[in-house]
């Protein structure tokens, strides 16, 4: 009897601790990331990372806007910060907006994440982007997996990677209690649920429902909140002022300002003595062609006055959009295409220049750029060509767009005009995948979305690499 006692308790002990195992492996975060059902009507929105500056390559909007596929504005106003070209100091507070949506990675894996693509650079490594760039905000076996014909040992300096920024959108039960954002936290080694909830206006219960009471340093979790805190920002203290004049000089300075006075007296009476006799000497001869001066100079400055407004306005229409590109000079423009010679033209209006020893494309239009230009502003895609910086002409009512130089030419002239050369099937392919990752960007990773409307192979790029980019924005159409 005693032995089948001491049987029904260790296997009760052994259930208990197999329970206690389950569930804590249940509570564990995902290194994958986080499930979620696809074609459900609340499986894609707006929400945000919290994001800190750190050194020394994410000291600015311009730099972190970038790294997320955002422009500076839309980094600033959410984050209580006034003025867009602000320096930031290292561990200062940021909402990053994203776009979060359920993706099928393949038959087996169907995770919530907001894609952002990533150009790789020298010395990155998937775990160092996600670690570093990214602050945690994704891990290395998740964009592995995002990632499947990428080997991480074997990474090339310009490869395109798909970094997963884990998310959630709040299901139709939390919109109903008013939760409209989860926004993806990094939980650091000094937080506590108290502290992160009234970061957040939050609660510690809320947090746990949604994330589990198992959370660790570096796991992201999602802080259920009705709308975004208003973050604090540091106040940048003026400079200080200008240290007083030592009062050991104020007699030489005297002396100095009183030498000045008199010398300038001196001055003025030989220039009074001076123009008196030039004025008698010729003011019957002068008279006539005072006049015609006098006209000349009114109508030059009417028309300066007519450019430099319409060269204002002209600006004026895209300052909101084009926070973070070059703005180059005509003559700039003019001497890296030869004086806009036909030699340098490369197709239609667009030309082939080099500054300061980069080459880049130049296109030359009338003014009607401005849907194009607000586009071109909230996409950065290494299958889109990239813009630059722009030029405004005012003279001649001309807009120039500066983009990156393209150095194999269009597909078109691969396909109809080089004979001697053939593209493999290989690299058909290759070019084809390339032109699917574009289209689906605009299509499905900008808000709004963004319809191209004139694809054709003439608006097809290749680079160096045979990797092709869509080029020619001026049709498309957003919203």
């Amino acid at each position: 009897m005693k032995s089948k006692s001491n049987f029904v308790l260790r296997l009760l002990s052994l259930f208990l601790f197999l329970f206690l195992f389950l569930y804590h492996v249940q509570a564990q975060p995902s290194t994958i990331g986080y499930n979620c059902t696809a074609n459900r009507p609340t499986n894609s929105c707006e929400t945000y990372v919290f994001y800190r500056a750190r050194a020394p390559d994410f000291l600015d909007l311009a730099s972190v806007g970038d790294l997320f596929s955002v422009s500076r504005l839309m980094i600033a106003n959410p984050s209580n910060i006034s003025t867009a070209n602000t320096t930031l100091i290292p561990d200062q507070s940021l909402f990053v907006p994203i776009t979060c949506s359920c993706n099928t990675v393949n038959s087996s894996i169907t995770i919530s994440y907001a894609a952002l693509n990533y150009t790789i650079l020298s010395g990155d490594t998937f775990y160092l982007v996600s670690t570093q760039k990214f602050q945690n905000l994704t891990t290395y076996q998740s964009v592995e997996v995002v990632n499947p014909t990428f080997e991480p040992t074997r990474l090339n300096i310009g490869d395109i990677i798909t970094f997963p920024i884990f998310c959630r959108c709040p299901n139709s039960s939390q919109l109903q209690n008013q939760v409209n954002y989860l926004i993806s936290y990094v939980f650091q080694p000094s937080d506590n649920l108290s502290s992160v909830a009234s970061r957040f206006g939050s609660t510690q219960r809320s947090i746990v429902e949604l994330n589990g009471n198992n959370i660790q340093p570096l796991d992201t979790i999602f802080v259920p909140v009705s709308r975004l805190p208003n973050l604090t920002q540091p106040i940048v203290p003026p400079p200080p002022p200008p240290p007083p004049a030592s009062s050991g000089n104020n007699d030489r300075r005297g002396a100095v300002i009183g030498l000045g006075i008199g010398l300038g007296i001196c001055g003025l009476v030989l220039i009074l003595v001076c123009g008196a006799w030039y004025y008698r000497e010729g003011i019957l001869k002068g008279k006539s062609r005072k006049y015609e001066y006098e006209e000349k100079q009114g109508v030059q400055r009417g028309e300066n006055e007519v450019l430099k407004a319409e060269k204002v306005n002209l600006m004026a229409d895209v300052s909101g959009y084009l926070d973070k590109y070059k703005v180059f000079e005509i003559d700039e423009l003019r001497d890296a295409t030869g004086g806009f010679d036909d030699r340098s033209i490369i197709q239609g209006s667009v030309y082939k220049g080099c500054i300061d020893g980069e080459w880049y494309a130049i296109k030359k239009m009338k003014w009607n750029a401005y849907e194009e230009l607000k586009i071109l502003q909230k996409v950065n895609h290494g299958n889109l060509v990239k813009l630059e910086g722009f030029c405004i002409d005012p003279e001649e009512a001309n807009c120039y767009l500066v983009y990156e130089y393209v150095e194999n030419g269009s597909l078109s002239s691969w396909l109809h005009e080089k004979q001697n050369q053939s593209l493999t099937w290989k690299t058909r392919l290759r070019i084809a995948i390339d032109v699917a990752n574009g289209l689906q960007y605009i299509h499905e990773h900008t808000r709004p979305k963004v319809v191209h409307k004139d694809i054709k192979s003439s608006n097809i790029l290749l680079d160096s690499n045979m990797r092709a980019k869509i080029a020619n924005l001026g049709l498309a159409k957003s919203g």
